[in-house]
């Protein structure tokens, strides 16, 4: 997470009074051409890394290829929390990676013991779950997750879906189908449930984790579930 540590770092050092003339100068200038990263945007998340506290769980949900994972570990680090991945939880369960899982179950098979999964998980408080890609297909999913806390979706074009996955062959439910109308057809199966589930929702085309873990955050405050 070399971006969001640099964030935290540069902002920190901007705030510190005793930190000025050309170097204070320079350091904000780097700042803000970090990641296309605006110092205001970088100062709040300083902000929320001293003092924010989660009053309970953020789930971070949305389709393959949305960063689901990366934006969740980004999140734990700025809110100084514990992240678990509902998908790594399942492999660490099983000693089999999804793909395995997926050779030798069925889709129910393995859904059945994904919202096992998600039951276990969601007992521990003030974390930052990241779910797979079909976790809230299930009602009872969301559900469990949304007595715990909030749900967060991230959200893409198919697109930029298709342009990241491409570029992978461990995804169980494109073997075969690596194109852009089969991912088109499985988010609209998915679209429904994801837009009931979600609490909020971001935009990731930008891929700027930074950015996004800022609008999540600012919508977190609104609704309570983090506090400064």
């Amino acid at each position: 997470l070399t971006q969001t540590h640099s964030v935290l770092t540069f902002a920190s050092l901007c705030e510190d009074e005793t930190f000025e003339g050309e170097l204070r100068k320079e350091c904000i200038e780097q700042m803000n051409s970090l990641g296309q990263v605006p110092f205001k945007i970088a100062e709040t998340l300083v902000d929320v890394n001293r003092s924010g506290k989660l009053t309970g769980n953020i789930s971070v949900i949305g389709f393959m290829g949305t960063g689901k994972t990366t934006v969740s570990k980004a999140l734990a680090e700025i809110l100084n929390c514990k992240e678990i991945d509902t998908d790594k939880y399942l492999v660490d369960k099983f000693g089999k990676e999804i793909t395995e899982m997926f050779e030798v179950m069925t889709e129910d098979e393995f859904r059945d013991a994904e919202s096992v999964a998600i039951e276990e998980i969601a007992r521990t408080k003030n974390q930052i779950i990241s779910c797979g890609g079909g976790a809230v297909i299930r009602k009872k999913n969301s559900d469990v997750l949304k007595e715990t806390g909030a749900i967060v979706r991230l959200d893409a074009y198919p697109e930029t879906i298709f342009e990241r996955v491409s570029r992978r062959t461990t995804r169980p439910l494109l073997n075969g189908n690596m194109n852009l109308d089969h991912i088109k057809k499985l988010m609209d199966e998915r679209e429904l449930r994801y837009r009931e589930a979600a609490d909020i929702t971001v935009n990731v085309d930008s891929n700027n984790r930074i950015l996004t873990c800022y609008r999540i955050i600012v919508e977190l405050i609104k609704k309570g579930i983090i506090t400064k």
